[in-house]
Order: structure tokens, then C-alpha cells, then sequence
């Protein structure tokens, strides 16, 4: 689709600008210059971090959370009362036959 078609047309093209697309040459000289300027960014923060940083001062380590029973416990607790309660419904099965 067309940018003139999206925004609509211009009725007064002194106040247009159209902007060709941009040649080869073009594109490359924006992407290098994009790149050095990135890469300036870059190595000029190496260079500020090398030469005026201190070692850093080592952390404590992270208390050990206390976390809750494993999944194996929760699985022998569950089995437990399953084994329990039907135990119990054997129980009230006699009672209620006698």
C-alpha cells in the first residue's frame, strides 16, 4: 500500500515532501556510520569501566528459604489417608452388616 494512499492526498504540494527510495550508497554510508557510533558507545564504556572501577565488594550468600514438604512426602501423605480411610469405610462396613 501506498504512504499516499494511508495518509490521504496532499492538496497543497509546496507543503509535500516526497523522499525517493535511497540508493545503495546511501543505505551503506547510514549503516556504517550507525555502526561506528554504536561501537564508539560501546568501547567508550569498556574504557570508562577498565580504568576507574574497583574490584566490587563480594556479596553474602542468599539465606537457604525454608520451602515447603516434597512432592515424594505430599504423595506418602495423600497414600496414608487414602489407606486410612478406607480402613475406616471396612470398619463402618461391618458395623453396619452386624
Amino acid at each position: 500500500m501506498d504512504a499516499w494512499h494511508s495518509f490521504g492526498v496532499c492538496k497543497d504540494p509546496v507543503s509535500c515532501y516526497q523522499v525517493g527510495k535511497p540508493s545503495t550508497e546511501d543505505r551503506s554510508f547510514f549503516f556504517d556510520r550507525l555502526i561506528e557510533a554504536a561501537l564508539s558507545v560501546v568501547v567508550e564504556d569498556v574504557t570508562k569501566k577498565s580504568q576507574g572501577s574497583a574490584p566490587l565488594p563480594e556479596l553474602p550468600e542468599a539465606q537457604k528459604v525454608a520451602s515447603g514438604p516434597k512432592a515424594s512426602e505430599l504423595k506418602a501423605k495423600i497414600e496414608a489417608e487414602q489407606h486410612a480411610l478406607r480402613r475406616m469405610r471396612m470398619c463402618l462396613r461391618d458395623v453396619c452388616n452386624r
